[in-house]
């Protein structure tokens, strides 16, 4: 469309922008509007991605390094060209794709789910093991200090503990859980 550049040269431009300007009064539009006249068949652009967008408008293969959007654009065209059959074939697909990836999601959440309960009853299975053998060292220990000749009030100040406290160890009589 424009065969010259201002200084009568065979114009290579592929991009021209023209702003509205009000001459009369030496005056741009009030809102920010160009008009672009994009001509793919030259071969100077000012941006990497004005390239792309000609790769595009050419039909040829957008590279993978061509930003998302482009990229979406070309899908956009192409699902668009497709006949009505197989829009709805890639359509079935795609809704077959999303239900399986749906169905994965599920199955690891239901997975970490029951991993952390296996971990819960494994943490809770440990801390009765500890507390039953703290129960028996404290035992063995009261036993020991009570031979000793200390009274069970002592024994509850040394260890911060209530002298019923030790009373319980000392008769062994415990609920399933130790209070500490």
């Amino acid at each position: 469309m424009f065969k010259k550049d201002k200084f009568g040269k065979t114009d290579r431009d592929g991009i021209r922008q023209f702003e509205f300007w009000d001459r009369r009064h030496d005056a741009g539009f009030p809102l920010e509007f160009i008009i672009a006249y994009y001509e793919y068949t030259k071969s100077k652009f000012l941006t990497q991605n004005q390239l792309y967008w000609r790769e595009y408008f050419m039909d040829r293969p957008i590279p993978p390094e061509a930003p998302e959007y482009i990229r979406d654009a070309a899908r956009v065209v192409e699902f668009a060209n497709l006949e009505k059959e197989e829009r709805e074939l890639l359509s079935y697909l795609e809704r077959a794709e999303a239900d399986l990836l749906a169905r994965e999601d599920y199955v690891r959440k239901v997975a970490e789910r029951k991993a952390a309960r296996n971990a819960a009853r494994i943490v809770e299975e440990a801390a009765r093991k500890a507390a039953k053998a703290l129960r028996e060292e404290r035992l063995i220990t009261f036993q020991l200090l009570v031979s000793l000749g200390m009274t069970h009030e002592q024994i509850a100040a040394k260890y911060c503990i209530s002298a019923d406290e030790v009373m319980k160890t000392l008769n062994n009589e415990y609920d399933d859980e130790i209070e500490e």
